[in-house]
């Protein structure tokens, strides 16, 4: 009986680790975006966007207008949250107001990356943004 209970352990855990959720990869995110810059002219006006090429499969960034804030912007990791090992699983902006991944058409505000479409498991991965005047810093410290 103890002969059989060791043997079904290893495969009781082999079974139980295929249901551990898996994560975007983590990788280093210190990036500075200088305003002025002709490629971020986009993120100088209120609900423009730009893709950028850093995190894991590249970000969105998002410039918002909250709580009275114009200099608000918010990054966004461009992985799909349930699918970033996919191929397809690459989101992309939609109408300028959501974004999509075309694994599964799920659909999350660019605002605030809240899922209006679809069911998503995980949230959008975010990025931390500060102003710094002339530039906005992304980190994911």
């Amino acid at each position: 009986m103890l002969r059989k209970l060791f043997l079904a352990l290893p495969i009781f855990f082999i079974a139980c680790k295929s249901d551990i959720p898996q994560q975007i990869p983590n990788v280093f995110v210190d990036e500075y975006i200088y305003l002025n810059n002709p490629s971020a002219y986009a993120i100088n006006f209120i609900g423009g966007h730009i893709y950028y090429d850093a995190g894991y499969k590249g970000l969105v960034i998002y410039r918002r207008y909250n709580n009275n804030d114009g200099n608000d912007w918010v990054a966004y990791e461009r992985a799909c949250p349930d699918h970033y090992s996919r191929d397809c699983g690459l989101l992309n902006v939609v109408e300028d107001t959501f974004l999509e991944c075309p694994c599964d058409d799920t659909r999350f505000l660019l605002f605030d990356g809240s899922v209006t479409e679809g069911e998503s498991t995980y949230p959008l991965l975010q990025y931390q943004v500060d102003y710094l005047g002339d530039r906005i810093r992304i980190t994911n410290r």
